[in-house]
């Protein structure tokens, strides 16, 4: 065999015994929950992370993270060790939005072969890369590890084959085609939070004990949505008293998908004012180990009389399933040096969270203001200090963050989650004990999309309505128990009646139905466009005083008011928090290149010069038999709700490059460059009141961003403008390189470049957003034949 622009070390094989152990690593999981199974490590800067993988095979196998939980647009890396010499081959891979077509090798190698070895039918290898890829002046082809569930993909070969080559190309090594057998049924997916871990690895007290909480042969009923409550003593009498150390779930084999989540509730009394939550597993969780040096109470003062309450799942009313599932608590006599407590913040369930058809991102917002949390009792003067968190939704929900804010300024996230997976629910150990004091205050942005809805969703507690909660692990233990708001009544009604008023609220009372679209609206001196800039002015504007309000209600851990229900100014002027992330690249260097026949290069012989594409593109030869010094791509939104393109060409000799973008004339829109999401994409925005302003921003999640920092003359030189049928295209030049922190240096090489598209709902760039695609997909950058005058060349009123 013969293989191009590898990555490969040969390493020896110790036959007999594994010399990589999962164990070794901070977190690890088998991700077919049998036999195909991972560790890993970040460094404590979450600069790079190391995996070790072990595949129950002796061919090929892979490893990859994935925008979706699905092969499309993914990371891949591929690996397998030769039998004959034990060289151990690792491949740094992607995969287009092209299905049927296979992984293809990036340009730019950005893996670190630590490890690997081939024993007792296993394949293992250990190897680092980056968290966050920077891909500057490179190809965009791999992805970044986003903070909160990372969708990651497993496959192995069926007939433990090791790739083979089917044509090898010598002047374009990184061109060559190689061929990996089919994997079958040799593949899955699994959400797993790669960043923050699963559950903790600590080692319990020699005299811990277990007692299980589970139900009885419980019948589910056919109903769609069930809450099942049992109630339970814990096993302590007189002055005993322990610490909790680990929950763990039971869940009855093959009830798996109908036993959506578990909640411990505190008791006062026996079945009595169970109000507040101790624990709260949820489907797709492993559980919860404390910290080695905190517990949670166990005692007749404190937990000792349960409720337990399940919800059970059956979307399609069956009937007959019995169920035993439950909890299984580990406690110790040993007590710890510090004893937590669980706080609540969320909305409070209702009509008044609803979420129209049709959103492919609505925005649902709690708060806890410094009314609550600077209550009399609620916190110690000294505060107590967060340890782990759950943030939970349901099947609509996409993404959420509890941000935290201190004497008027935004700290960085208590906790985060940008790519929510409704089937992955874990309370999560935070990196570092954050500290919160009373008088400190709390928003809580919950992300939708009801894109594949065809009706409102409400707020309730029913897998087919909505939640946006998070519970938040402290220590020392608080009197602060659940901090909930909502909308006051007056106010709410005000909103359905102007939405009635406006056309886009139309129906019954049980049979209501949102239009996204309408005619524009005019109420309090303001004008609203269309019923979804209308819907998103309800949850995150402040411009009519009478929307500028919600209720909020403070509640202890026995459930009793810490204050009355009270009226507060939803929070502004506060300063907002700026991510302090960077990018980093890992260049993996190029070992022995798996000399298995004549046709293998060697080390020294390699030199790609392009990137493989969904077009591979040789610079060997053109049919025109002269290339210009120029390369040009452009590609639309992947989806109706942006109706925006981009054109980008890169003049190799002036070192300079045109974009033109096109978008609708009546609101802002751009272009976000090697970017996968908003997470510190540079993007370019045409927007303005006359629609002629172009600038460049680096944005962040979910947020507008900031200005680039350009100095002096640098930035964006305006080229040229139309208007063609409601249609804007804009084009400007730049200087193809960049020194400027988050400013995207474009390449110089045929290349693909990872390109995401938004619009607003407004023409100055702010407000709503108005669309964004759905995810990230690919421009294909290619030398042009010199004299072409197609539309790969020729943007405006310029020519290359």
């Amino acid at each position: 065999m013969a293989y191009a622009y590898l990555l490969s070390l040969s390493l020896l094989l110790i036959l007999g015994s594994a010399q990589i152990d999962l164990e070794d690593y901070d977190f690890n999981i088998c991700l077919d929950y049998d036999s195909y199974c991972i560790g890993w490590t970040v460094d404590s800067t979450k600069t790079n992370i190391t995996i070790a993988v072990s595949a129950p095979t002796t061919g090929w196998a892979a490893f990859g993270i994935s925008p979706s939980g699905s092969m499309p647009l993914s990371d891949i890396a591929l690996f397998w060790v030769d039998e004959i010499d034990g060289t151990v081959f690792l491949q740094d891979r992607y995969t287009t939005s092209t299905r049927s077509e296979g992984p293809l090798l990036d340009i730019n190698q950005n893996l670190i072969l630590i490890a690997g070895e081939q024993i007792n039918g296993k394949t293992n290898i250990v190897f680092q890369r980056s968290i966050r890829p920077c891909d500057t002046d490179t190809t965009g082809q791999d992805y970044p590890i986003v903070t909160g569930t990372s969708r990651v993909l497993y496959a192995y070969s069926t007939d433990d084959s090791d790739p083979s080559m089917d044509q090898y190309n010598a002047i374009n090594p990184e061109l060559s085609e190689i061929s990996v057998s089919y994997h079958g049924q040799n593949r899955g997916a699994r959400s797993v939070n790669l960043l923050d871990g699963t559950d903790l690895n600590v080692d319990l007290e020699g005299d811990t004990q277990t007692v299980e909480l589970t139900v009885d042969g419980y019948t589910i009923p056919s109903a769609k949505t069930t809450y099942y409550d049992t109630y339970y003593t814990l096993p302590v009498s007189g002055s005993d008293k322990y610490h909790i150390t680990k929950f763990e779930p039971i869940v009855e084999e093959g009830n798996e998908l109908h036993v959506h989540h578990m909640v411990i509730y505190f008791c006062s009394q026996s079945e009595q004012d169970c109000n507040t939550a101790a624990y709260a597993w949820a489907i797709g969780g492993e559980g919860m180990t404390f910290p080695a040096n905190i517990g949670l109470e166990m005692s007749l003062d404190y937990l000792y009389y349960v409720r337990m309450q399940i919800h059970y799942d059956n979307p399609d009313q069956l009937a007959g399933v019995i169920d035993s599932s439950g909890l299984r608590i580990y406690y110790t006599s040993t007590l710890r040096d510090n004893e937590a407590g669980l706080m609540e913040f969320g909305l409070s369930l209702g009509a008044w969270q609803f979420i129209p058809a049709g959103m492919d991102q609505a925005i649902n917002t709690a708060y806890c203001m410094a009314g609550c949390t600077n209550a009399t009792g609620a916190l110690p003067e000294t505060g107590v200090y967060a340890f782990s968190a759950f943030l939970h939704a349901h099947v609509l929900g996409v993404a959420l963050q509890l941000r935290h804010i201190r004497d008027g300024v935004e700290l960085a996230p208590l906790a985060v989650n940008w790519a929510y997976d409704f089937d992955y629910q874990q309370s999560l150990p935070l990196s570092e004990h954050r500290q919160v004091l009373p008088g400190d205050e709390f928003i809580l942005d919950c992300y939708y999309d009801s894109t594949e809805s065809d009706s409102i969703t409400y707020g309730g507690e029913s897998t087919e309505e909505e939640m946006c909660q998070a519970y938040v692990y402290v220590y020392p233990r608080p009197q602060l128990g659940d901090c909930i708001s909502r909308f006051e009544d007056a106010q709410f009604e005000l909103w359905l009646g102007g939405a009635s008023q406006a056309g886009y609220l139309t129906g019954t009372s049980d049979n209501l139905e949102y239009n996204l679209g309408g005619n524009p609206f005019t109420y309090g001196g303001l004008t609203w466009q269309n019923g979804e800039e209308f819907y998103n002015f309800l949850w995150q504007e402040t411009g009519l005083p009478e929307l500028s309000t919600r209720y909020q209600a403070c509640f202890d851990i026995d459930g009793n008011r810490l204050t009355p229900e009270e009226s507060f100014e939803i929070p502004t002027g506060f300063t907002p928090y700026t991510t302090t992330e960077t990018c980093t690249n890992i260049d993996a260097p190029v070992g022995q290149l798996g000399d298995y026949n004549t046709l293998a290069p060697t080390a020294a012989t390699v030199s790609p010069t392009g990137a493989p594409s969904e077009s591979p593109v040789s610079t060997s030869s053109t049919e025109s038999g002269t290339t210009s010094d120029t390369l040009c791509g452009e590609v639309t939104s992947d989806g109706t709700s942006t109706d925006v393109s981009v054109k980008v060409c890169v003049d190799l000799e002036d070192d300079t490059v045109l974009i033109t973008i096109s978008g609708p004339e009546d609101v802002w829109f751009g272009v976000g460059f090697d970017a996968v999401n908003m997470a510190d994409a540079y993007a370019i925005i045409v927007h303005g009141s006359d629609m002629n302003e172009y600038n460049e921003f680096i944005l962040t999640q979910y947020s507008l961003g900031s200005a680039a920092p350009w100095d002096g003359s640098d930035g964006l030189l305006s080229v040229d403008r139309t208007v063609d049928n409601g249609i804007i295209t804009a084009t400007v030049k730049r200087d193809r390189l960049s020194s400027e922190s988050g400013v995207y240096s474009f390449p110089n090489t045929p290349t693909s470049i990872n390109v995401i598209f938004g619009k607003g709902t407004q023409k100055v760039y702010g407000g709503g957003m108005g669309g964004h695609s759905a995810v990230y997909v690919a421009l294909e950058l290619a030398k042009v034949d010199a004299g072409d005058d197609g539309n790969m060349i020729n943007f405006g009123i310029l020519a290359f």
